[in-house]
């Protein structure tokens, strides 16, 4: 009987150390950022600025050696709500400051046509119809906050003289082709009454290049041709039409285009883009990151059914900040917090001199329950090799559906429902 007791004590001991094993590790790594937290805020706040992307007029402190690049990629995890406010105000910026005129869309042609379309005219139905075929496709870019901020940008079209208006250049591959067909048609037609209604010599270059990209795209999907088998030619055949000849371009794209280091065994847009002449004198990226209660909109169908909510809906609301010490934890984003302070918004150079990111994990490693549920970004190299500058949000909402509804699975809002 003594050795049965004994037994179940050194069981029931064994196992509580390791339940307190399991419950300290994932604090190892914090504390261990902790150690070099104080001179990380140190660089950060000597190489960085916050800002409130809503203000009437946000205050980007970026280095002049900053607008000398010829592209400026903002990379972001789909289905977070803030970054469509900072992508129009650091547009809106580069278009003050730069003189960026030209957005490089993750967009087909036949949507940027759409979107072009409106932003001329404010005749919105075919940019719906853009919408709708994001939604039918359970995508991330079908989403409300979008949007707005094409409405955003056709209101500062307005007021910009012609020489200054912003248009999309689409390059992406197409998902539906019947429906870039139908819009190669209207392309076609749109085209020709632009031209007897007066349209600018660069609106008009502008639509003739939309019309070569989507030819160029429709033909290489036929062909079977890879994503981006499709960007690249298509990214080659716009520099190297007059209209983009010395511009500077800007766009927003997924969080593994913009890397400028392999990320999972592939080359990244940005790291490619990065070497080719047409890009010099460089290519800069703008990593998002998120923290202090963030949501993101993820397609159900990407997680577990457990997940998926009661009622099968078609997105799930997400709990997605990586300052969760067991369920995400990103290395090195409390110096990030702290440099941020009270604002919605930190910018940081990783570059600087005597910058603390040119070696080790923090920013580019994680751990946590969610990395081992499911795949994530194995970015090699250093943080100040995959990207130039750290984008922190603190608290941002998720996405709104386009259509179809969302599952709150943590309870913080309530339920969401597209028109």
């Amino acid at each position: 009987m003594k050795f049965i007791l004994g037994a179940i004590k050194w069981l029931f001991l064994g196992l509580l150390g390791l339940v307190v094993v399991l419950a300290g590790w994932p604090w190892i790594a914090v504390l261990q950022d902790k150690l070099s937290e104080g001179s990380d805020v140190a660089y950060l706040e000597r190489n960085g600025f916050s800002l409130d992307p809503l203000a009437e007029a946000p205050e980007f402190a970026f280095d002049d050696s900053f607008y000398d690049n010829r592209l400026f990629l903002f990379a972001e995890m789909h289905g977070y709500g803030a970054p469509q406010d900072f992508d129009f105000a650091l547009l809106r910026h580069l278009n003050e400051r730069a003189g960026v005129r030209y957005y490089l869309a993750e967009l087909p042609p036949s949507a940027a046509f759409a979107f072009n379309h409106y932003l001329e005219t404010g005749d919105d139905a075919q940019a719906r119809q853009v919408f709708d075929d994001f939604a039918a496709q359970k995508a991330q870019w079908g989403n409300k906050e979008f949007f707005a901020k094409l409405e955003k940008i056709r209101a500062l079209n307005m007021a910009l003289p012609d020489d200054r208006k912003i248009w999309f250049i689409g390059v992406d591959y197409l998902t539906e082709t019947d429906f870039a067909v139908t819009q190669g048609d209207l392309l076609a037609e749109q085209f020709a009454m632009a031209g007897e209604a007066g349209s600018s010599s660069r609106r008009l270059a502008v639509m003739a290049l939309q019309q070569a990209l989507l030819t160029q795209t429709i033909a290489a999907n036929a062909q079977g041709a890879s994503r981006y088998g499709v960007i690249l030619a298509n990214i080659e055949t716009a520099m190297a039409s007059d209209l983009l000849a010395g511009e500077k371009l800007y766009g927003m794209w997924g969080l593994f285009h913009g890397m400028e280091t392999t990320v999972n065994g592939s080359r990244p847009l940005a790291m490619r883009l990065a070497e080719l002449p047409a890009f010099q004198p460089g290519v800069v990226s703008l990593m998002a990151l998120y923290a202090e209660g963030s949501l993101m909109m993820m397609p159900s169908a990407y997680l577990p059914e457990p997940a998926r909510g009661p009622n099968g809906d078609d997105y799930v609301l997400l709990p997605a900040n990586y300052d969760q010490t067991y369920l995400y934890y990103l290395r090195g984003i409390h110096p990030l917090k702290k440099a941020t302070g009270d604002a919605p918004v930190g910018v940081f150079n990783l570059d600087g001199e005597g910058t603390p990111y040119a070696q080790g994990g923090k920013l580019v490693q994680a751990q946590g329950i969610i990395t081992m549920m499911t795949e994530t970004f194995d970015i090699e190299g250093s943080a100040s090799e995959a990207t130039d500058y750290a984008v922190l949000f603190q608290g941002s909402a998720p996405l709104t559906p386009w259509g179809g509804t969302a599952y709150d699975i943590a309870g913080a809002l309530e339920p969401a429902q597209a028109d």
